[in-house]
């Protein structure tokens, strides 16, 4: 037992045995983080624009993901240049607000007594 983290090692022929019978290995954040070299912040961007694997939560404060979908994401952005992850990240953005619009405009025509929502012009003070 590592008195670190206290928490038991698995050698690597443990863990073969496991994958052999179908347990897929679960990581913490903190572990991805270190396969990734991703700052926290950047990790849960990559996972809400659909570039990284979602986590599955096991309990409802903890969270894990399975170490063949890191692997396999590994996998694909191998040779992929910036400018590519930026050009996917923008299409995900636009499409999110495509569907965002459309919704707004279906909820419009759902209900037409209802105005669209505006912003409110500031305030503007005379002096008398």
């Amino acid at each position: 037992m590592d008195p670190a983290n206290k928490r038991p090692e698995i050698d690597g022929t443990l863990i073969a045995e496991l994958e052999k019978s179908g347990v897929r290995k679960m990581l913490r954040e903190a572990e991805v983080l270190m396969i990734t070299s991703v700052s926290p912040a950047t990790l849960w961007r990559m996972v809400t624009e659909d570039r990284f694997p979602p986590p599955t939560f096991i309990s409802p404060n903890s969270k894990r993901w399975f170490m063949d979908e890191v692997i396999a994401w590994q996998q694909t952005i191998e040779g992929r240049d910036r400018s590519e992850a930026r050009r996917q990240a923008q299409l995900a953005r636009r499409k999110r607000e495509r569907e965002a619009a459309a919704q707004q405009a279906k909820q419009q025509q759902a209900d037409p007594q209802r105005p669209a929502r505006r912003r409110r012009a500031p305030a503007v003070e005379t002096m008398t």
